[in-house]
């Protein structure tokens, strides 16, 4: 398509009257607007479709555990399931500070060296412990570069 397909014609009535009387006269070219129209409402089900899945409780889990493995968890597929299943939905207080997760994000922490699970706790304290885990990394090394 090009610049001129986008811009209004000159005399918009005629080219509408036109392509009414193609649309009448031709059968080729009325099967191809009809079939534009169903593959328009089909589009329109299918978005409508995918916007009430990605509200189920499913869809939830499964974009959680793909950002986790994302991030660098390390268990496989069904252990993550059940993980969210049986614990990360389960608790409603952070594990290192005791407060409810109304206040704060509820975010799942691993160690990023390993990629264990840890606990489920308050992105605060997630924060925290992240940079507490990095200086004790630099730490280790910095001594292991000193009595080597």
């Amino acid at each position: 398509m090009g610049i001129f397909s986008i811009m209004p014609h000159r005399n918009q009535k005629e080219y509408n009257r036109k392509r009414r009387e193609r649309y009448k006269n031709d059968p080729v070219y009325r099967q191809k607007i009809l079939d534009r129209s169903k593959k328009a409402e089909k589009l329109e089900k299918v978005q409508v479709y995918r916007k009430k899945y990605a509200q189920t409780e499913g869809r939830k889990r499964m974009n959680r555990i793909r950002a986790w493995r994302s991030m660098g968890v390390k268990h496989d597929i069904e252990y993550l399931k059940h993980y969210h299943d049986n614990v990360y939905t389960q608790i409603d207080k952070c594990e290192s500070c005791n407060n409810n997760f109304e206040k704060s994000k509820k975010v799942l922490d691993h160690c990023h060296i390993s990629g264990c699970i840890r606990n489920t706790i308050c992105n605060k304290c997630n924060c925290v412990r992240g940079s507490m885990d990095t200086k004790k990394y630099i730490l280790l090394l910095e001594l292991h570069r000193h009595f080597k």
